[in-house]
């Protein structure tokens, strides 16, 4: 199995977009586990891509996000969608803190 590739804020951002087909940004971690209570605007929690996870293909873009050390959640969460034939995963580097620390915007969790 390939090694998880992590992505940059600024790479996720861009990947994201505007449009509905971008890249999903995802949180690795179940809701009662999240730290910082904030989440990137437009991220989704586990819990909702866990809802519309039969529609997304196995190709699209998931980026998956943590608040732990070394982005340890998002590596095994991502490690396992690829052992599920996921072929386009990726972490984000730095977790929410990095995306917190670039200044990009983010919202509480629970209020997508």
């Amino acid at each position: 199995m390939p090694k998880t590739r992590k992505i940059t804020v600024i790479e996720a951002m861009e990947r994201v977009g505007l449009r509905g087909d971008g890249a999903l940004l995802v949180s690795a971690c179940a809701a009662n586990t999240v730290g910082l209570g904030l989440r990137p605007k437009g991220a989704l929690s586990y819990e909702e891509f866990d809802r519309q996870e039969g529609a997304v293909t196995v190709d699209r873009e998931i980026i998956f996000y943590c608040d732990s050390p070394g982005e340890r959640a998002s590596i095994g969460r991502a490690q396992c969608f690829e052992r599920h034939g996921y072929r386009n995963v990726k972490v984000l580097d730095g977790g929410i803190a990095a995306w917190i620390e670039a200044g990009l915007p983010t919202e509480k969790e629970g209020k997508h």
